[in-house]
Formats: C-alpha cells, structure tokens, sequence
C-alpha cells in the first residue's frame, strides 16, 4: 500500500474540541484485518500498554479514546486519537509495508501541517568518524581557579 492509498483509505475525524481522531473500525479494514478478529483486537488496544509522548501508559478513556454509540444494535466501536492509533499501527501484526504506510499518513496529519516530522522520515547514514588519540598535554587548561569550593 502506497502513501496516498493509505491516505484515501483512513478517515480523519475532528471532534468539537478541535481533537483529530479515526474510527477503530476503519483503522483495523485499513491494516487490512480480518474483521471477525475487531471485537478481540479492539479490547486488546484499550488494555495494551505504549509509548505515548507523555509517559508509557495504558490508553485513557476520554483522552486516548472513547465509545462510539449507535442508535441500533449491540456492536461497539471506537473514536481513538491519532497518537493511539498511530501507536497500534506500528504494533498490529499486519503488512509491513501497510503499517509504516499508515502511521506515516497519521504522524502527518496529527502534526497538522501534512509533512511527516523529521524524526518520522528516512535519514542518510552519517559518514564514519575516526577515532583520534587526544593528548592531555597539549590542551592544559590555563584557566584560573575562583576558589569557589
């Protein structure tokens, strides 16, 4: 799954107070999992444990997440944030290529600006250091004391 397709295949909700969130349902159609597995994967996303930027915690309801009602029917769903579900990309056991493709898609739109951070993108090897010997000698400090101590 290409960067677009992964954009066209998720939706980006925006609450009343300006929270950007994605519906549990279509995050798990988009990582391309079988749906009678949702029921298991969602309760296994409220009750994990990740990396948030605050702390690494369990998902907070009202913070991270919250219930999606309907007027019919028994089936629950979800609003998660997109930090929550950015973080079940990277761990759900689906396509490589799909997950980085997503969670690329949702670090971009949760920076708001539509271009992934840079700690997000690839990065160039840097060029091999070499180790130099320094001699102490040659860099005594000339420095005087203040007598602080």
């Amino acid at each position: 799954m290409s960067y677009t397709a992964a954009k066209r295949s998720i939706q980006v909700l925006v609450s009343k107070k300006g929270t950007k969130v994605v519906i549990a349902s279509h995050l798990h159609q988009a990582l391309h999992i079988p749906m009678f597995k949702f029921n298991r994967n969602v309760a296994k996303w409220i009750k994990d444990i990740y990396a948030f930027e605050d702390d690494i915690r369990v998902p907070k309801e009202f913070k991270d997440y919250g219930e999606r009602k309907f007027e019919f029917g028994k089936q629950k769903d979800f609003y998660l944030s997109l930090e929550l579900a950015r973080l079940i990309c990277l761990q759900a056991q689906a396509d490589k290529q799909t997950k980085l493709a997503l969670a690329k898609h949702l670090a971009a739109v949760e920076y708001s600006n539509g271009v992934i951070p840079m700690f997000y993108q690839r990065r160039s090897k840097p060029a091999k250091r070499m180790k130099k010997k320094i001699n102490i000698t040659n860099h005594k400090s000339n420095a005087v004391q203040l007598g602080l101590w």
